[in-house]
């Protein structure tokens, strides 16, 4: 996705299974394809279709313009990641959609 002149990628599993353990790492670069740092990352892990707690999980740092986190998705049906990154002082978002599997 690009967002106000910055990419940002979402590495994540193909085909999702509910109560398993995934990694989701997210890439963000400018138009130069260079890595862009930012203060603060985290994910929001939302089903659109349906109201439900907040699982928010903030992303560690693993390497120029890279953040990761570790979760499970709770329960199988159609899923959005959004990644909000705070860099220079804004919040920029990417959403990403995808189902995931019964276990």
């Amino acid at each position: 996705r690009v967002v106000d002149g910055l990419t940002i990628t979402l590495e994540r599993p193909a085909q999702p299974v509910a109560l398993r353990d995934y990694s989701f790492t997210a890439t963000i670069t400018d138009t130069a394809d260079r890595p862009v740092e930012a203060t603060l990352v985290y994910f929001d892990f939302t089903m659109p279709q349906m109201e439900m707690g907040v699982h928010q999980p903030i992303a560690d740092r693993l390497g120029p313009g890279k953040y990761g986190v570790r979760t499970l998705y709770s329960m199988e049906g159609d899923w959005r990641i959004t990644v909000v990154a705070t860099i220079d002082g804004r919040d920029v978002r990417a959403w990403f959609d995808h189902s995931v599997l019964p276990p």
